[in-house]
């Protein structure tokens, strides 16, 4: 009897000791998991969609990937205005998915550049009659959200310089979230 006291206790001692090293390590591996979730940062690119022939309208669109809580962005997109020319630049609809009403920022045109912005207000609908009647949204967006989509056309094969400049991103307290950037290249292929 003494025999089997003591194999129960040596047994039980053994299974919480299994159990608290499984724990010890899901707790390590989680906060492993965390760390590396809260220091990823956004990234903002340039991605070229669909066809890019000379002479067709060639699609870019500016994305923030990796994003928290995002509500509201500002970017410019430098490219060689002597071999591209700007179509048309629009914000987006993505922020709107965290239910926030948007207010996109008309694009604004420079020599060799092109400046797009916009924002969430609180609620569904920032033209609402009785806005403090309004259910207020206090969360963005997060993940991959399109920003901008912007056209171009190219007369000749080559390959076209896109650069990012001015870009900010803010939370829906207009906190500034961190974030990288990446240029692109379009490639215009001979058709």
């Amino acid at each position: 009897m003494l025999g089997t006291l003591v194999q129960r206790r040596l047994l039980y001692a053994v299974v919480f000791a299994v159990i608290t090293a499984v724990g010890l390590l899901g707790l390590v591996l989680f906060n492993q998991q965390a760390a590396a979730s809260a220091s990823q940062v956004a990234t903002v690119t340039l991605e070229t969609v669909g066809s890019t022939t000379p002479g067709a309208a060639m699609t870019v669109q500016v994305v923030a990937n990796d994003t928290r809580n995002l509500a509201g962005f500002q970017a410019k997109v430098r490219f060689d205005a002597t071999k591209l020319r700007l179509l048309d630049a629009s914000a987006a609809n993505d922020l709107e998915k965290s239910g926030r009403d948007l207010l996109a920022l008309e694009p604004v045109e420079q020599s060799g550049a092109v400046s797009i912005g916009a924002a969430t207000c609180p609620v569904k609908d920032c033209h609402a009659t009785q806005p403090k009647l309004a259910q207020r949204i206090d969360r963005g967006v997060n993940g991959r959200v399109v920003l901008a989509t912007i056209e171009f056309a190219a007369e000749q094969p080559g390959q076209y310089a896109l650069a990012l400049e001015n870009v900010k991103l803010v939370d829906p307290q207009g906190n500034a979230i961190a974030f990288t950037t990446s240029n692109a290249v379009l490639d215009v292929a001979t058709q």
